[in-house]
């Protein structure tokens, strides 16, 4: 639909802020601007930052990031980085960056910079928002290295989340169906779980456990956890331990629609995931469905 919406979590009602469809993309679907006069191709992911003043909006095929004003409630849209062409060169002026399908984005606890993960560059890019200024983190050629800033290679990179205490990020690596960590300080990147190349559903330890889809990724508040949503064919929550690396299936089971608790629950496509404000009582989950199937919507998985 190319739009922005908010949800009211008390009331469920569902609000248009930003964006228009019906649009001819790519050629008329790129402009700042206040409300549905922005427009976007394909926002794909969405982080609100610390203070709740702003957010900040990867822009998949305009190649952008985008910054959303939330304090003025008039839902204004600037580029904060990506000349809209494809690349992957850093440049201290974010406007003459360029990105390749930025698929997720993170804002850091202290709201000083934000890590995007980048689908066909396979890097993690870090913006810092006083300067728009960007830069690769870790990353280089399509792989499944570990190692430390370029020597680190991912494939197909989704989800991106940081961690609360700030010192670690943890990315989705679809292609290679693994989770991956980064120490944000150095850039060095470790396999936290999944086996390369091998699609599954296996819950186990470390490189035991397997993947299907890995896409969007979401830290609990104690940084312990990450929270996992399989958007193709598995149709799973997963939880990955930080510190044992055991894995596990939080909920779902064969695809479909069903409300219920662990197994019993059924999504069809979960895709994008975040914590309620406290931290602990619920996340939220968009069940994205295909092909008009009806099971479009918002799901809350309570983690506590």
């Amino acid at each position: 639909n190319m739009l922005i919406r908010t949800v009211s979590v008390a009331s469920g009602l569902v609000t248009t802020v930003a964006g228009q469809t019906g649009l001819a993309c790519p050629a008329a679907c790129y402009s700042d601007g206040v409300g549905t006069n922005a427009l976007f191709n394909q926002p794909a992911d969405l982080a609100v930052a610390p203070d709740g003043t702003f957010a900040l909006i990867v822009d998949e095929f305009n190649h952008r990031i985008r910054r959303m004003e939330l304090s003025t409630f008039n839902f204004e849209v600037s580029t904060i980085a990506g000349s809209g062409n494809t690349g992957a060169a850093d440049n201290a002026d974010g406007l003459l960056a360029e990105f390749d399908i930025p698929a997720g984005i993170a804002i850091d606890p202290k709201g000083e910079y934000a890590l995007v993960a980048e689908w066909n560059n396979a890097k993690v890019r870090k913006v810092k928002l006083a300067t728009g200024s960007v830069s690769t983190l870790a990353g280089s050629t399509i792989g499944s290295s570990d190692g430390v800033g370029a020597a680190a290679e991912f494939s197909f990179l989704h989800g991106i989340d940081i961690s609360p205490n700030g010192k670690q990020a943890a990315v989705t690596d679809s292609g290679n169906k693994l989770i991956r960590v980064i120490d944000i300080g150095t850039g060095a990147v470790t396999t936290l779980a999944g086996t390369v190349g091998v699609a599954g559903t296996d819950d186990a330890t470390g490189t035991s456990a397997s993947f299907h889809s890995p896409t969007y990724i979401q830290y609990t508040a104690n940084s312990r956890t990450v929270l996992v949503t399989e958007h193709q064919t598995a149709h799973l929550i997963r939880a990955v331990d930080v510190e044992t690396r055991v894995v596990t299936t939080v909920a779902g089971t064969t695809v479909g629609y069903m409300d219920g608790a662990g197994a019993s629950a059924q999504f069809h496509g979960p895709r994008g995931i975040a914590l309620s404000p406290d931290g602990l009582t619920a996340a939220i989950v968009v069940d994205g469905g295909n092909g008009g199937n009806g099971n479009e919507g918002i799901r809350t998985l309570s983690v506590c």
